[in-house]
């Protein structure tokens, strides 16, 4: 399937996916008792910051809820948050029994959305909280990287690194969670996936050394030009691998992150040949990479 390329809904905030959306049945504002509210189970963000919903408790003792939360019913005649869950947390700490919310009728698909834009919007998601939000989205509405960075007005490159790092090994992706470390370190450390003994080996040094993304490039330079010690016994000792000529590596890279799946760029041979090889995973994965190449056409 080729998709037709528009602009429409790019840069698009929380408001006005909203106002987008058809449903007219919206009430005004209504103090809604917080026991009848249970928290959204798409909900991107996995981590609360008990420090900060503390803080947010002392706001809304001072000033109340400013700002009222978004919810939709569900069955027993309950609702369900769409936006505003750490107001809900922070106003059950402070034990007020009803809150101000709009009650909107709203598809799951919907909710996904809006949820994963207001904590993008507020900056509250790590990436690989934002990684595993927007992956959900592709498996569970078939959205392509071209249609998420429309509705989220990102750039489909950056959506493809963002979703590069659901690629690495969980212990990794919870250090990423937990803050420490970077997602500039993790994206580096994604080049060493096809050799999972020197990305662990390469994690340790950043964790234990505090590399910084400078200092840890450099030294991805080192371990992969870097000789290869055979076993005793061994009759030969292999050549240190040659480095990738700088514009190929580029190119590859660029690669990687338009199909957000490894790729190889061979150099061309004496018979004047190159070769590209890209990795898919299964045959949902191949199709995807198959409509990335005909959307660029």
């Amino acid at each position: 399937m080729i998709l037709a390329k528009s602009k429409a809904g790019l840069g698009k905030g929380l408001q006005a996916l909203l106002s987008d959306l058809p449903d007219k049945n919206e009430s005004d504002i209504a103090e809604i008792s917080i026991d009848l509210i249970s928290p959204n189970p798409s909900q991107p963000r996995t981590h609360f910051d008990n420090e900060k919903i503390e803080e947010l408790s002392l706001s809304i003792k001072e000033h109340g809820v400013v700002q009222p939360i978004i919810i939709r019913p569900i069955e027993n005649q309950r609702y369900e948050i769409v936006a505003g869950e750490r107001r809900w947390r922070a106003a059950r700490k402070t034990q007020l029994t009803k809150i101000p919310a709009i009650i909107r009728n709203l598809s799951e698909q919907e909710v996904m959305e809006i949820a994963l834009i207001e904590n993008i919007q507020r900056e509250e998601l790590s990436p690989i909280e934002e990684a595993s939000a927007l992956k959900s989205l592709m498996d569970k509405f078939s959205y392509t990287q071209n249609h998420l960075a429309q509705r989220l007005g990102r750039s489909r490159s950056a959506i493809a690194n963002i979703l590069r790092l659901i690629r690495l090994p969980n212990y990794i992706q919870e250090s990423v969670s937990r803050g420490t470390l970077s997602s500039g370190h993790a994206k580096l450390l994604l080049s060493l996936e096809d050799k999972p003994a020197t990305q662990k080996q390469l994690y340790n040094e950043i964790i234990d050394n505090g590399y910084s993304v400078r200092k840890t490039e450099e030294r991805i330079k080192q371990l992969t030009i870097q000789q290869t010690y055979v076993p005793r016994g061994t009759s030969s000792i292999p050549k240190p691998k040659v480095p990738k000529d700088i514009y190929l590596q580029k190119a590859e890279e660029d690669l990687m992150d338009y199909l957000s799946t490894k790729a190889t760029i061979h150099p061309l041979s004496k018979n004047k040949r190159g070769k590209i090889e890209i990795e898919y995973y299964s045959l949902e994965d191949l199709n995807r990479i198959i409509e990335y190449i005909q959307g660029s056409e």
